[in-house]
C-alpha cells in the first residue's frame, strides 16, 4: 500500500482567503462598471498608446504585444509561486492513491478500502494545498491583465475612431471586423489564438528551467546561509 511521502500542508489562513475573495469582487466590479473601466483604460492608454498603439494602424500586432506582456507576466508569476517538483510529487501521490483505490474496489478488498478511505482526507488536503498555491499569483496577475484588457476594450479596439482598418483575415473568417462578435468578440478570439500557444511555450520553458541543475545550483548559492565562526 502507498505511503504518504510528506505531511499534509497547513490550512491556508482565513485572512489570505478573505483577501482573495475581496480581490475577485473588485475584479468583477471593474469588469462590469463602465465608468471605472473607461478610467482605467484611459490611464493605461497614456503608457500603451505611444508604445504599442501604432496609431491604430496595426491592431493585430498591438493585440499580440498586449497578449505577450500578459502571458509573460502571468507565466513568470506562476513560475515564481509554484514549486514544480513538489507539484509533481503531489500529482504522483494522488495518481497512486486513485489507482490503488480503484484496484481495491474491483477486488472487493474491504481492509484496503478502509485504510485508503482513512487516508482520503489527507489526500484531499494535499490537493487543496496544491490548488490554493496555484491561485496565489492570480490577484497579482489581475493588476496587470485588467488595465491592459480595459485599454483594449474601451480605448483601442472598442473605439472605431482609433483603429484605422478594422478588418482582418483568418482561416475561419475572411474580412472579419474587430468590432463584431461570434461566440466572443472577434478581437478576443484573435488574442486567444495568438496568446495561448505563446503561453504554453513560456510555461514549458520556465518549467524546464526550474527542473534544471543550473537553476538548482543558482538557488542553492543564493539562499545558502554563511557559516558562523
Amino acid at each position: 500500500m502507498m505511503q504518504m511521502a510528506s505531511p499534509a500542508p497547513q490550512k491556508k489562513p482565513a485572512s489570505s482567503q478573505f483577501i482573495m475573495i475581496i480581490g475577485f469582487i473588485l475584479v468583477f466590479i471593474v469588469l462590469f462598471n463602465q465608468d471605472i473601466r473607461a478610467k482605467i483604460g484611459a490611464a493605461t492608454g497614456y503608457v500603451f498608446d505611444p508604445v504599442i498603439g501604432f496609431e491604430g494602424q496595426y491592431p493585430v500586432l498591438t493585440i499580440f504585444l498586449c497578449g505577450a506582456i500578459m502571458v509573460f507576466f502571468s507565466s513568470l508569476l506562476r513560475h515564481i509561486f509554484t514549486d514544480w517538483k513538489k507539484t509533481a510529487r503531489v500529482q504522483a501521490t494522488m495518481q497512486t492513491f486513485q489507482k490503488e483505490f480503484r484496484e481495491a474496489k474491483l477486488s472487493n478488498n474491504t481492509y484496503k478500502l478502509k485504510k485508503l478511505t482513512e487516508m482520503q482526507p489527507e489526500i484531499m488536503k494535499l490537493q487543496t494545498g496544491m490548488s490554493s498555491g496555484q491561485m496565489k499569483p492570480t490577484i497579482i496577475t489581475m493588476l496587470v491583465v485588467i488595465p491592459i484588457f480595459t485599454w483594449l476594450w474601451s480605448g483601442f479596439i472598442g473605439n472605431p475612431e482609433v483603429v484605422s482598418y478594422p478588418y482582418f483575415d483568418t482561416p475561419w473568417a475572411f474580412h472579419a471586423s474587430f468590432f463584431k462578435s461570434t461566440v466572443f468578440p472577434n478581437w478576443v478570439l484573435i488574442y486567444m489564438t495568438l496568446s495561448i500557444p505563446l503561453s504554453q511555450v513560456l510555461q514549458r520553458a520556465f518549467k524546464m528551467v526550474s527542473w534544471s541543475a543550473w537553476w538548482t545550483r543558482i538557488k542553492e548559492k543564493r539562499f545558502k546561509r554563511p557559516s558562523t565562526i
